[in-house]
């Protein structure tokens, strides 16, 4: 059986395009860089102590990410923080202005140790819950212009130029937190 073709159109010429490209991070990078920040940092709660010794930081699904913090000082253990990443444009910075106890968390604390409760506790924890966009995105922006500007023949080329990036989702799954940036740009192609 034959399908007739749909009548040819006249399309608008023009030398923009719109790329959405997922750039990866792993949550090893991100612990790496939360362990930077909290190490050793110490909250004073009335009489008591709180030190931060280590951070993990994964993928929880529903949009979510799980921070897995160690602890010493007056108590020593392990509690959890759950939140929703966003994008900030001005700073451009990665963060988790939500972040706060796990459930489970809290209701063990409220029964054991009600005072690590504390809002200095998840304060403190957000300030530092942040992670620098700015060179993956400009890395992005370098390697696809760099990928699309390029001589394909004697008589080809094709010249790319990046305008404009911006972060349009991020995606939190259980293996690698994913970042879905849209780029828009020009591109031509000369052909002699």
């Amino acid at each position: 059986m034959c399908v007739p073709l749909p009548e040819l159109t006249v399309c608008k010429l023009g030398n923009d395009f719109n790329i959405f490209a997922d750039l990866i991070l792993d949550y090893d990078s991100l612990s790496a860089n939360l362990n930077q920040q909290i190490q050793g940092k110490e909250i004073k709660i009335g009489r008591r102590k709180f030190i931060f010794t280590k951070g993990e930081i994964y993928g929880g699904g529903n949009s979510k990410l799980i921070v897995e913090l160690q602890f010493k000082g007056t108590k020593k253990g392990t509690i959890y923080f759950i939140g929703t990443p966003i994008y900030d444009v001005t700073s451009h910075k990665l963060t988790v202005p939500d972040l706060d106890f796990d459930i489970k968390t809290r209701n063990i604390l409220l029964r054991v140790a009600a005072w690590i409760l504390d809002a200095q506790i998840t304060n403190q924890l957000r300030s530092v819950a942040q992670y620098d966009l700015t060179k993956i995105l400009a890395n992005a922006k370098t390697t696809i212009e760099t990928n699309l500007t390029k001589q394909v023949s004697n008589d080809i080329s094709s010249v790319c130029h990046i305008s404009d990036v911006n972060i349009v989702a991020i995606f939190p799954s259980y293996e690698n937190l994913i970042i879905r940036p849209t780029l828009k740009g020009d591109l031509s192609v000369n052909v002699k």
